[in-house]
């Protein structure tokens, strides 16, 4: 579907990858990681198009389409939120349009000729059609906006009244309508609750194309790729895997890497110890300098990035008087959505009746059995 040969990108003086080459086949699932800055975004935007390589070559089957979900997301128009994502189908409407005008046609009985042409054309628009899903493409389009959270009365509401997130949600809408054969997804979970990740990640597992993802939700990840793709300092690695089993490999490598780093050390040592032993004698002199020799060429094991692992613990608190939390005539709402009105509540240490009871009243069915002691 796509192949990476040899490319490389570099702002300045740094460099963010070079030589890098993979491929990329049908239903591939790619996680792409590396640290901030390591140029992920950048190899998206090379992937997409939207950015050229300081040098390789890319090559790309022809008529593959790609879908390229960027994480700033801003509103570019003043159209509701379902015109929105069904604009995406430019083709199929153009399509739907063009089926329509060929049935005017054939109703007023033109030449023969002509009558068998329009239908010839008909048939291959139908069939087009009938398999891009243009039949049902509105259906198809409230489903997905459902999925990532979208309510009915959303569907009529200008882009413009949407923050951020929302706004996130409805280019991906636009994307999944489409059905890229390619998807390149950067931060896609950043603004997905757990209802509409969980939605998304059933999406994929049924889709059809190619998914190339970056992402820190480990656990979406796991679910979703097939294959990792790490940007490293000075090298980038490819692993078949989740990125569990990723970490795994690496942690091996590294092991691998320093255990011959050291062996590799103690040989230099060694070589070291016999020329400034006999460096300045005249019978050891070859021999001094075919060890020098030695060493120049010895190429030094470079041991992959370590992650940085922070340690910390909390202090035990001081005990609390009677009296934890106490909360009067409280109000929260979200625009029209009322959560509560005029709370008020007394939490007292070691008495969970209180936090069940507010529980039941105001989030039934989300109140654990067994709550700990407040």
């Amino acid at each position: 579907m796509l192949s990476v040969l040899n490319i490389g990108k570099a702002y300045a003086n740094r460099v963010l990858f070079s030589n890098l080459s993979f491929k990329i086949d049908a239903r591939d699932r790619i996680a792409l990681i590396g640290a901030n800055g390591s140029g992920k975004t950048t190899l998206l935007d090379i992937l997409a198009g939207e950015a050229s390589p300081d040098s390789g070559q890319i090559f790309k089957q022809r008529n593959v389409t790609i879908g390229y979900l960027k994480q700033d997301i801003r509103p570019s128009s003043e159209k509701q939120l379902l015109q929105e994502v069904l604009s995406a189908t430019a083709a199929i409407n153009t399509r739907a349009h063009r089926i329509t005008v060929i049935q005017e046609a054939l109703s007023e009985k033109n030449g023969e000729d002509d009558h068998e042409k329009l239908l010839r054309e008909l048939g291959v628009l139908q069939s087009a059609h009938e398999a891009a899903g243009g039949y049902d493409v509105e259906h198809e389009a409230k489903a997905i906006l459902s999925g990532l959270g979208f309510k009915q009365e959303d569907f009529h509401r200008p882009l413009s009244d949407f923050s951020g997130g929302w706004l996130m949600r409805a280019a991906l809408s636009r994307l999944l309508l489409v059905r890229p054969d390619m998807l390149l997804l950067d931060e896609p979970t950043n603004h997905l609750d757990i209802e509409a990740c969980v939605w998304f990640e059933k999406y994929l597992a049924a889709y059809r194309g190619t998914v190339i993802v970056t992402s820190h939700d480990r656990e979406f990840l796991n679910r979703v790729v097939r294959k990792v793709l790490s940007i490293e300092p000075g090298e980038v690695i490819q692993h078949r895997g989740n990125y569990d089993e990723y970490l795994i490999a690496r942690e091996q490598e590294l092991e691998t890497k320093q255990s011959a780093a050291i062996r590799q050390e103690k040989e230099i040592q060694r070589e070291m110890l016999f020329v400034d032993r006999f460096r300045f004698k005249a019978t050891k002199a070859r021999q001094v300098q075919s060890r020098l020799k030695h060493i120049e060429k010895i190429q030094r094991i470079a041991l992959p990035r370590a992650t940085k692992k922070i340690h910390f613990s909390f202090p035990e608190p001081p005990r609390s008087g009677k009296e934890a939390i106490s909360l009067k005539h409280v109000d929260k709402s979200y625009d029209t959505h009322v959560v509560y009105r005029d709370l008020n509540l007394v939490l007292e240490r070691d008495l969970t009746a209180p936090v069940r009871r507010l529980c039941s009243r105001y989030w039934p069915g989300y109140c654990p059995s067994n709550m700990a002691n407040v």
